[in-house]
């Protein structure tokens, strides 16, 4: 059911139909909560990916949802992520914080969370926190999968390259950029930032 519902969202965004697919994603998150008994306290810390471990209260529970099928925890840890995205879409910046929070509670080998995260800090000029969110989505990078781990390196490491280009530190940024090539020379984005560099010093 985890599984279709998330399928299901994923068509609704495409169909800019948010809301209806939050509505689905909040239905579906509750039934784990309510199963479960999870933790429903407010989750303020971001937690750091050190060593790839869980925090103690939520090991509990992803341990208890893992006896009763593998992977499930996953499966509850990609319905919140895909909240937090659609509450982002919707330009509910602030719950989506929330909710983010909360999944890398759950697991903090989450890489593309992080980058989520910093994303948001981005979009709103918190820099010191959006630098700190693609740090640690790099850092957690290493976890991922290997087929997804390039992308979600890139990812963070452009990330800090734009906050390195707003802060005024162009070459820390330049540098970011060419380390992202050197992981995928078909990075795009990238070549577009290293242009627009170039730009900002002729000006």
């Amino acid at each position: 059911q985890a599984i279709d519902t998330i399928e299901r969202s994923y068509a609704l965004i495409a169909e800019e139909n948010p809301t209806e697919a939050l509505t689905l994603l909040d239905n579906a998150s509750k039934q784990f909560e309510q199963r479960y008994e999870l933790p429903v306290e407010d989750v303020t810390t971001t937690y750091v990916p050190a060593e790839n471990v869980y925090i103690d209260k939520y090991l509990v529970k992803v341990n208890e949802m893992n006896k009763n099928a593998p992977e499930l925890a996953d499966y509850f840890t990609d319905l919140l992520y895909l909240k937090a995205y659609t509450l982002v879409e919707m330009g509910e910046l602030k719950p989506a914080i929330d909710v983010l929070n909360k999944v890398i509670a759950y697991d903090p080998s989450r890489a593309n969370s992080y980058s989520e995260l910093g994303h948001i800090y981005q979009s709103i000029g918190d820099w010191t926190r959006a630098e700190m969110s693609f740090e640690m989505a790099l850092t957690a990078s290493q976890y991922s999968e290997p087929a997804k781990k390039i992308t979600h390196k890139t990812r963070a490491i452009r990330g800090l390259g734009f906050v390195a280009i707003e802060l005024g530190k162009l070459d820390i940024a330049e540098a970011y950029y060419y380390q992202s090539l050197e992981l995928d020379p078909n990075d795009e984005q990238a070549k577009i930032e290293l242009k627009y560099i170039e730009n900002l010093r002729q000006k």
